[in-house]
């Protein structure tokens, strides 16, 4: 089964699937939004060069937003909240990094270097893949950031 649905995967147009998921999006859309958005079409425009998406969320919104789209990718969401957690069992490409505590600006680095490792161990990601990292956390601005 597990086959037949990895089959099936190659044969999407992830571009296709990003324009009409973005085209009846209401619009204007809230900054995360716009971030998040970046975020799949990056991955759309990298391909396999991606290898996922590491995104910050303590409340599981942006995570959500981001499976939304439907990146070929995964996305490892780091969060702090149990619930949070176990809700990614259940959202398109999302698996849960927990951390013991909210990330702020001044750890976010050092959060994303443990998840990256976390998304090797698991094959979630191939070594030297670009990663995109979407941060910013309460009293932060969303950002978006690229390591090749």
């Amino acid at each position: 089964m597990a086959a037949i649905a990895a089959n099936a995967e190659e044969g999407v147009d992830r571009c296709q699937i990003y324009n009409f998921i973005r085209d009846f999006t209401p619009m204007p859309v809230g900054s995360i939004e716009a971030v998040v958005s970046c975020a799949a079409k990056t991955a759309v425009d990298l391909g396999a060069a991606l290898g996922c998406i590491v995104v910050f969320s303590e409340l599981g919104f942006r995570a959500n937003l981001a499976s939304k789209y439907r990146p070929a990718v995964p996305i490892v969401v780091v969060t702090s909240l149990d619930h949070v957690a176990r809700h990614t069992n259940t959202a398109y490409g999302q698996y849960a990094f927990k951390i013991p505590e909210p990330a702020d600006p001044e750890t976010e680095t050092y959060w994303t270097a443990r998840a990256l490792l976390f998304a090797l161990e698991h094959n979630l990601c191939h070594p030297g893949a670009k990663v995109v990292i979407i941060g910013g956390g309460a009293g932060a601005t969303n950002t978006l950031n690229s390591i090749p």
